[in-house]
């Protein structure tokens, strides 16, 4: 049996996003006033009311896909660079206790069925 790993979206591809001003699918990147509610998929954590949060289109495959599985949904993320989610193996503290879909993926990119 594989380990779950809870992996925050890739800083470097968000940084590239950011440059271009733009998602990966040409959406605009800009900044929102966080609500608190909202779960930040850059650094798995929740945004802190009035926080600046960009909700962008994101798929964990790389565009365009070369996999049956590839799909994207819209996503929030800190505006600027943060830190990122640093204890992979470990659920993320903050998402504790909310209803939440782990939708998780093995080695190869498959969906991991046993794990949801």
């Amino acid at each position: 049996m594989s380990t779950l790993r809870y992996l925050a979206i890739d800083p470097e591809r968000l940084d590239a996003m950011r440059r271009r001003g733009a998602d990966e699918f040409g959406n605009p990147w800009k900044p929102r006033a966080a609500e608190g509610w909202e779960p930040l998929r850059c650094c798995l954590r929740t945004a802190g009311e009035g926080e600046d949060v960009a909700l962008i289109s994101y798929s964990p495959w790389p565009v365009p896909w070369d996999t049956p599985w590839g799909e994207a949904g819209p996503v929030f993320v800190c505006f600027r660079r943060r830190a990122g989610y640093q204890t992979p193996g470990e659920y993320p503290p903050d998402l504790r206790g909310r209803f939440s879909l782990l939708n998780p993926f093995d080695q190869t990119g498959a969906r991991a069925y046993r794990h949801r």
